[in-house]
Formats: C-alpha cells, sequence, structure tokens
C-alpha cells in the first residue's frame, strides 16, 4: 500500500512539473485575447470573457483522461517514457503554428509514433534527443497506435460536449463582397493521462491481468498532461450540427485506427497502418467539410424575409427571451424588419417593451416578449449581419 500511495504522490507531483501544463495555460489565454479582440472589432462588444479558453482548458478535458487511463490501465497497455517525451516535441512543433487543429492527437501522437518508429528501425541518432527518446521495449509502438485510437476516440467526446458551446461570432466578406456571419470553434483541452512504465515498485494486483502482452511483472505510472486542440469556421450551418458533423467523422476514423491498433500488440506492421490512417484521415476531414461548404450557401447572410441571429450575448434580454442562434426575426413591436436600421427603430417605439415574432429552425413562428429597463433598448444583445457601409456587425 505504501509503494501506492508513494507512486500516486510521484505521479501527482510530476504532472504539475510538467511543461505542457504551464504552457496550455498561455496557449488557453492566447486563445481567449484573439477572440475578444476580434469580436470587439467586429461587433463592439465581447460575447464570453476572455478567461473561457482557460476554463475550458483545465476543466473539459478529465473525464476523458480518467476513462483512457482506466482501459490502459486495465488492458496492462504499457510504454517507454519515450512516448512522452516524443509526444512533448511534436505537440511543441505544432504549437508554434497557433492552430489548434494541428493539436489532434492524430498529429501530435501520430508524429511520436513515426518518430520513435525511425529510431527503433534505423537505430537513428538525434543529438540532444537520443537521451530522451529510447525505443525500448518493444511494446512501446503498439501502446503508442493503442492510445492514439483512444485519443481521437477522446477529441470526438470533446467535440460532441463542448466544441459547439458558445462558438464565437465573425463577420467576414462572402465572394459578392457582401457581409455574411460565421462561427469559430477554437479550443484547446488539457487530458490527463496515466501510463504504465516497466520497471518500479508496483506488482500486478491478479493473476490475470494484464490482458496485453507484459514484460515483467513490476512497473511503475507517468501522470502527464496531454494536449487536444481543435478548431473549425463554420459557415454554411448551424455550430452544433457542424460540430457534431465533425465529432461523427472523429469518431469513426477512431474506430477505425483502434481495428488497425490492436493486432499490432502481436504484429507491429499493424500498429504503423493504424498511425498512418490516424493522420491521413484526419487530414482529410476538414478538406471533406471545405469541399461540402462550397456547394452550400452562407448560413448566415441577410435576408429580406427579417433579421438573422448571428449570436445572442450571455445574461442578455435576448437569452432571458429564450432567443437562438440561427432564428430569424420578422417583426419587432408589430413592424415588419429585414435589416438594422429597421431593428433599432421598431425597438424604440416600445421603450419599456418588447414583442419579438420569430421564425425558429423548423419554419414554425412565436412570440418573445419581455420587460425593457432604461438604457437596455440598445442592449438586446441580438448580434447579426449589419450593412456593408456601416459599423460591420451590431448588437441588436
Amino acid at each position: 500500500m505504501a509503494a501506492w500511495v508513494f507512486e500516486v504522490a510521484k505521479g501527482i507531483g510530476m504532472f504539475f512539473l510538467h511543461p505542457l501544463f504551464y504552457i496550455g495555460w498561455f496557449y488557453a489565454v492566447y486563445l481567449g485575447y484573439r477572440r475578444v479582440k476580434r469580436e470587439r472589432k467586429d461587433f463592439h462588444v465581447r460575447v464570453q470573457d476572455g478567461w473561457f479558453e482557460f476554463r475550458t482548458y483545465l476543466s473539459k478535458g478529465i473525464l476523458p483522461g480518467v476513462l483512457i487511463s482506466l482501459v490502459v490501465f486495465a488492458a496492462g497497455a504499457y510504454s517507454s517514457f519515450s512516448f512522452p517525451a516524443a509526444a512533448f516535441f511534436a505537440t511543441l512543433l505544432f504549437s508554434l503554428f497557433l492552430h489548434p487543429a494541428w493539436l489532434s492527437p492524430a498529429f501530435t501522437a501520430g508524429t511520436a509514433f513515426f518518430l520513435l518508429y525511425f529510431l527503433q528501425i534505423y537505430r537513428a541518432e538525434i543529438p540532444y534527443l537520443n537521451r530522451w527518446l529510447s525505443f525500448e521495449p518493444d511494446g512501446t509502438l503498439p501502446t503508442v497506435s493503442f492510445l492514439l485510437a483512444l485519443l481521437l476516440f477522446a477529441e470526438s467526446y470533446l467535440l460532441f460536449k463542448d466544441a459547439a458551446y458558445h462558438t464565437s461570432p465573425r463577420i467576414i466578406r462572402s465572394p459578392r463582397g457582401l457581409n455574411v456571419g460565421v462561427h469559430e470553434s477554437r479550443r484547446l483541452w488539457m487530458v490527463p493521462l496515466v501510463l504504465v512504465l516497466p520497471g518500479g515498485n508496483l506488482h500486478l494486483p491478479l493473476d490475470f491481468w494484464p490482458l496485453l502482452p507484459f514484460p515483467n511483472e513490476d512497473f511503475s505510472l507517468l501522470l502527464i498532461p496531454y494536449w487536444i486542440g481543435f478548431s473549425r469556421q463554420i459557415r454554411t450551418d448551424l455550430p452544433a450540427a457542424a460540430v457534431s458533423a465533425t465529432a461523427k467523422r472523429v469518431l469513426i476514423l477512431g474506430l477505425i485506427v483502434s481495428a488497425l491498433a490492436i493486432p499490432g500488440f502481436w504484429h507491429p506492421l499493424w500498429s504503423a497502418a493504424a498511425a498512418a490512417a490516424a493522420v491521413i484521415g484526419r487530414l482529410f476531414i476538414p478538406l471533406i467539410q471545405r469541399m461540402q461548404d462550397q456547394n452550400r450557401p452562407f448560413y448566415f447572410s441577410r435576408s429580406e424575409r427579417g433579421v438573422k441571429i448571428l449570436d445572442i450575448i450571455p445574461g442578455s434580454p435576448a437569452e432571458r427571451m429564450g432567443l437562438k442562434i440561427g432564428e430569424l426575426v420578422t417583426k419587432v413591436n408589430g413592424t415588419p424588419v429585414n435589416d438594422d436600421t429597421g431593428f433599432y427603430g421598431a425597438l424604440q417605439k416600445n421603450m419599456a417593451y418588447c414583442r419579438l415574432e420569430v421564425v425558429d429552425h423548423q419554419g414554425e413562428v412565436r412570440l418573445e416578449s419581455g420587460a425593457l429597463y432604461e438604457g437596455e433598448h440598445h442592449e438586446l444583445g441580438i448580434l447579426f449581419v449589419g450593412k456593408e457601409k456601416q459599423w460591420m456587425d451590431h448588437a441588436g
């Protein structure tokens, strides 16, 4: 029992000493700073506070990290210290692009795999890195490909649960030179992983464990922070639907990679096939999305039927009235509206009360109403696409 307490305490200490844990703070704050700066430029108001990405980084990846660690521990999938070292270098490399999409585990863990594969096959010498990147024991590469599949499942889970939550609105120019709205999702999640390393003070708790081949009966545990990043600009659909489609594709890719990775514990070439499938597949997912977007109109463009809601400011009267992103406001206080000028003019007809006619995503019409307070008629909390010659966007 004392050995377990010591190993757990040592693992926690190593986790909080890991550079990526703290570098991720700055990366997440940078994402928040860039988002707030752009939103203020486009809308003269920020939608979420600048610490939103930082809170997401710290909290949202804990559950998938725990689940992955339990699977790895139960299976007895072991790794040398070379994998976390290679993953660290790969993550730092891709983080230099300042684009979270490159921090998908398909790229970071995939690069780590092929770096270790290169070292193992060719016994290559890399200055300053060979001290950290050994190629023993032989089970490291199958474990990396297995972990890669699990991390893709974690990425899919995080996309489903978080990536469509509070996406950031933006105004861009369409090919025709008109203002159109898009949404952007940029996320960085910290996923805590527990790795099993051969050699140490811990022993197998059961005779039939582990399920996978293990080199000896003694092992130690290593807790590391692993980054998962995501970035997508959503042009032709609602944020939730677009991100859900991406999450499903990542889930399918994870199933394919896992089907290739598991035989790799007995036939190493399957591990290489799994890593290659992960990298290639993850590169193709955004390409497929771009091809689909080319044949579809922008979802958030100006309409003659009314004012389409690009976003809702949290805590605003519009949120309290139950308005949703993508809905169409057709009448304000009984007056038909189809642009920002008409919207503001109709809103000011009644300084104490607001009544909206709204068309929802199913095309059904409903009425929403609420009280306004002094000074609030300019802060209803609706963001929409404004006219090209005026300030590009407005908060209704």
